[in-house]
């Protein structure tokens, strides 16, 4: 199976995403809850996480909770976040 693994370093639950899937669908479809889920669209900043090594994407996402700074250093929505995220 082609994709991405996924680490929580917090609860040592691990998954597959697949590229340009949504890191939080791929956690939702194998019955995960890593962190907490609020609107599933990137605008309440409930899903927040830190991506501590890989590449990630981010998708759409409030900028009141991810500036462009944020961003840079890792700091995403699961909602928002697809592609190498580890």
């Amino acid at each position: 199976m082609d994709g991405f693994q996924v680490f929580n370093r917090s609860t040592g639950d691990h998954f597959t995403c697949q590229e340009g899937q949504s890191v939080l669908k791929a956690m939702e479809q194998r019955g995960l809850k890593c962190v907490p889920v609020g609107c599933r669209g990137g605008g309440c900043g409930f899903c927040k996480i830190r991506v501590r090594e890989g590449d990630f994407e981010c998708g759409k996402m409030s900028k009141v909770h991810a500036p462009p700074e944020a961003v840079e250093k890792g700091r995403s929505w699961l909602a928002g976040s697809t592609r190498g995220v580890t």
